[in-house]
């Protein structure tokens, strides 16, 4: 004999945005965790924060405080992460991009047929979020 659960709109709302949202936060989780592989201050002289996303924001607004004055903090963050600071390792080409996310969790790259700027976009947007929530 089968049950018949009702849920009112409002509820089925709910948990569909509760699973869409434990599938972003685990695809974020995963690229967070690919970046934290990839972060080394070794080069710079620099008093590491016990947050390795902090101490990569802190070079960052050092090296680039003038254009983050011209453009605000998060475009010229990700101006910056595209032109491929020295002490973080990822992925510039279109294509390794697009394959990184995929594996990553982020099916909508081949799921929608993304074009490579919009897949670059979503990249770095992501990239620019994971460090800014580091202060959250």
């Amino acid at each position: 004999m089968r049950r018949k659960i009702q849920l009112s709109e409002s509820e089925l709302i709910n948990v569909i945005k509760k699973i869409i949202n434990e599938q972003y936060d685990d695809r974020r989780d995963n690229l967070k965790n690919y970046i934290l592989d990839k972060l080394d201050f070794d080069d710079y002289e620099i008093k590491k924060s016990k947050n390795p996303l902090r101490t990569g924001l802190k070079i960052f607004m050092s090296e680039y405080d003038h254009e983050i004055k011209r453009y605000g903090i998060k475009k010229a963050f990700i101006e910056y992460l595209q032109g491929l600071p020295s002490w973080i390792s990822i992925p510039y080409s279109y294509y390794d991009i697009g394959n990184l996310l995929y594996s990553l969790g982020y099916d909508e790259v081949r799921d929608r047929n993304m074009e490579d700027d919009e897949i670059a976009e979503l990249y770095y947007r992501e990239i620019a979020d994971i460090f800014f929530d580091s202060y959250q």
